[in-house]
């Protein structure tokens, strides 16, 4: 059983965890915005050329799998 003192910081311990989660969670979505855009643009202009596909690109330069790109 959690004494009161332990159950306490247990409840901080969680407060503290889950902001840190909402604000990595914003991050990532702030990021993966920006990384569309800049694919997109790099796209548009044909930054790919001498690859068969941006997808072909992003799987050699990204590390990205044919169905994500």
């Amino acid at each position: 059983m959690i004494d009161n003192a332990g159950q306490e910081e247990r409840e901080q311990q969680v407060a503290t965890l889950g902001h840190r989660i909402g604000l990595l969670t914003a991050h990532i979505n702030a990021l993966s915005v920006e990384l569309a855009t800049a694919v997109g643009e790099f796209d548009a202009i044909g930054g790919w050329e001498g690859f068969r596909s941006m997808a072909q690109w992003l799987g050699v330069r990204a590390g990205w799998r044919q169905a994500d790109a």
